[in-house]
């Protein structure tokens, strides 16, 4: 009797939900109601994505001095404001994004997540260079171009071994900070003391995953024990 006591409840649904095993077929009424909760979940999370995507960009692009940081402050309490907590937030009813933006947005996260793959694949280069004339791969910079290249009105040389980087000047080394977005300079500027070079060296170090420090030198400042 329990059984059939299940089946019946199964039948009294039919209209809002369809049998998976194929016993009860769903009604057009029920189908349609669950293709627009489909549909509406669809936009929301899309909406979410881009909101999500375009906040990485911009961040992205002040890092690089591409737009003033009010911009992404105005951003962020926009959506904060909007849905809490900035991340969950339900879009605003009627407000979509058309598939030519869609299509622009997702191949712009592609090169990104791209772009974050090869700076993987090169930091492990580095962290197995043991030699000061092994050459240095440099990370690519987010512009785009599959090689790190200083710009020439620098007139700096972009350092290629480690033994070059770890002799390089406080200039030289704040130029390739800054193509990275880890430092800020230009020209005119007071250079750092040998501490904070020092200090800038090491931070540059790891970001492109090579394992030399100036402030924990060893063997009259090699990059590793030959």
């Amino acid at each position: 009797m329990a059984d059939k006591g299940k089946a019946s409840d199964v039948a009294g649904n039919s209209s809002g939900s369809a049998d998976r095993s194929g016993g009860v077929p769903m009604s057009v009424d029920g189908l349609a109601t669950q293709l627009m909760q489909i549909a509406q979940l669809t936009r929301q999370n899309t909406k979410m994505l881009v909101a999500q995507g375009q906040d990485i960009m911009r961040l992205d692009a002040q890092q690089h001095g591409l737009i003033p940081p009010s911009a992404v402050s105005a951003t962020s309490t926009n959506t904060v404001s909007a849905g809490g907590d900035g991340q969950n937030a339900a879009p605003p009813a009627g407000d979509f994004v058309d598939a030519g933006t869609l299509d622009e947005l997702v191949a712009q996260l592609s090169m990104k997540l791209d772009e974050l793959e090869e700076r993987s694949v090169r930091r492990v280069h580095n962290s197995g260079l043991v030699d000061l004339d092994d050459e240095i791969d440099w990370l690519p910079d987010g512009s785009g171009e599959p090689e790190f290249a200083l710009p020439e009105e620098s007139g700096v040389k972009l350092p290629r071994t480690i033994s070059e980087l770890e002799g390089c000047d406080a200039r030289t080394l704040l130029e390739c900070m800054k193509g990275y977005g880890l430092a800020h300079y230009e020209d005119g500027m007071p250079l750092p003391t040998k501490q904070e070079e020092n200090a800038l060296f090491d931070e540059l170090a790891r970001f492109l995953g090579l394992r030399t420090r100036r402030s924990s030198k060893r063997n009259g400042g090699q990059a590793a024990s030959k």
